[in-house]
């Protein structure tokens, strides 16, 4: 994470949060310390998802893999390539997300607490209650739970319950700039995008990931531009029509 803040801009410290305070203390201490801006909770993984291809392959990171953020003991069997992503998740990650933890976290750090994997107005009001600043409505790619909603589908529920208690966020699978401006209309404040800058990495390396950033920056232009708004400032809900049926098929477009 050191690494990764001498690059320089807004950066936030994803945390999964482990069985083991002391591994959860220690991130949070060197986020902190490295200039990190806000710190991420993610609650959607505490067990994993039934995930029949990594099953199936019995997935194993490789062997010379490294984790660069741990040196701990509880992290060289998978760093070794020595256990599944399931079975490591299972034994190690945190299974309870009750209020005392989320108040020990809070006694550690001064940074912003923002709850990831939420995908309900009740959860994300929960999670307000217990200190959080901002609120990432996300479904994890739709790899955890199957048939989870789209986090699209409840955005705007979970917008109208937090009101100003907190921010609201949101990821998991946009892939377009017209997806971009369907979020921001329904109220999110800003949106993550994940797979695709991974697609353009995997690619063409820092270049891909730019030429994909470009890409979606183009097409949220473009779809501000023929919405007739010049400014964020100008969405709002009414530019979403949902559940449009159109041979059989549910469309969701610009009014």
């Amino acid at each position: 994470m050191e690494k990764v803040a001498e690059t320089g801009g807004l950066r936030w410290f994803q945390l999964y949060l482990y069985t083991d305070r002391q591994v959860n203390e220690r991130l949070i201490q060197r986020a902190e310390a490295a200039g990190y801006r806000a710190l991420v909770i993610t609650l959607d993984a505490a067990l994993p998802g039934k995930r029949i291809y990594q099953s199936r392959t019995s997935f194993r990171p490789p062997g010379e893999l490294k984790f660069d953020n741990f040196e701990d003991e509880v992290l060289k069997e998978y760093q070794h390539g020595n256990i599944t992503v399931a079975a490591y998740v299972n034994k190690h990650f945190l299974k309870d997300f009750s209020p005392d933890v989320f108040h020990w976290i809070r006694s550690l750090t001064r940074l912003p607490i923002v709850v990831k994997g939420v995908l309900s107005a009740a959860d994300a009001l929960a999670a307000v209650r217990v200190g959080a600043s901002g609120i990432l409505v996300s479904n994890h790619g739709a790899r955890q739970l199957d048939t989870t909603p789209a986090s699209i589908d409840v955005l705007e529920d979970i917008v109208a319950a937090v009101g100003n208690k907190a921010e609201v966020y949101i990821d998991s699978g946009f892939r377009t700039g017209t997806d971009v401006l369907k979020a921001l209309s329904l109220g999110a404040r800003f949106v993550f995008v994940g797979r695709a800058t991974l697609w353009g990495l995997v690619l063409n390396g820092t270049e891909g990931v730019v030429k994909v950033l470009q890409i979606l920056r183009e097409e949220f232009d473009l779809a501000m531009a023929l919405t007739g708004k010049s400014s964020v400032k100008d969405l709002h809900a009414g530019l979403i029509k949902k559940e449009i049926r159109y041979r059989g098929e549910v469309h969701c477009v610009h009014n």
